[in-house]
């Protein structure tokens, strides 16, 4: 279901209704709750060496956190969060910058 773009823009069409779906359950591309947490464990452990480098007193090298797959639920928000940002910005600025 968190792929499902047709579904995805039904949640959409009402956002005032009290019920969300259910991403936590995974995708196709197997995202799991167990995925998520060991990819937490991950982050978490990247910045506990960070500190541990910093404490030394060498720069320690950036927190890069794994990136998560995203549902088709919040593609389409950004999708329209962005197009209303591009509109606002075209109201205020003559000439587009593409």
């Amino acid at each position: 279901m968190s792929t499902d773009r047709p579904l995805a823009e039904l949640f959409l069409r009402d956002e005032s209704t009290d019920t969300q779906p259910d991403e936590v359950n995974g995708d196709a591309r197997g995202f799991t709750v167990d995925t998520y947490l060991l990819m937490t464990i991950v982050d978490n452990l990247q910045a506990v060496q960070a500190a541990v480098i910093a404490a030394a007193g060498v720069d320690p090298p950036p927190v890069v956190p794994l990136t998560r797959p995203t549902t088709a639920l919040e593609e389409l928000r950004e999708e329209r969060r962005r197009r209303g940002l591009e509109l606002l910005i075209a109201q205020f600025c003559p000439l587009t910058l593409n």
